[in-house]
């Protein structure tokens, strides 16, 4: 394994919009890049691994309170998946679904919230 070089590139607000890693043995490896909503919150993760030709999108969708919602994957290769995610009155997270375009089951994850 070579030395791995990470490349950062950000917009005139700051934000993250670009990653390149690249390994000297192995040259590129995966490009990401970033877009952002006008409140500053993440709305697609765009990633291209080079090695395997294969790019994956992540798209984020909040509530008008900024919590993340729902969140989906896509691959060049045609496979997807949704989360969506649940939250009580406080806003603290209690629940996901998971989803695979593969599948079709439903699968559910409930957070049980204690403050002992």
């Amino acid at each position: 394994m070579g030395k791995s070089v990470t490349k950062y590139k950000y917009d005139d607000k700051d934000f993250l919009i670009q990653e390149d890693k690249s390994t000297k043995s192995i040259g590129k490896e995966e490009r990401v890049n970033y877009k952002y909503s006008d409140k500053g919150l993440i709305k697609e993760k765009k990633t291209k691994y080079y090695y395997s030709n294969t790019n994956i999108t992540l798209t984020y969708s909040y509530d008008d309170k900024g919590k993340l919602t729902k969140l989906f994957e896509k691959s060049s290769n045609g496979v997807s998946s949704t989360t969506l995610y649940e939250y009580n009155d406080k806003g603290l997270l209690i629940g996901d679904t998971w989803e695979s375009s593969l599948s079709k089951i439903k699968h559910k994850t409930t957070y049980k919230i204690s403050f002992d």
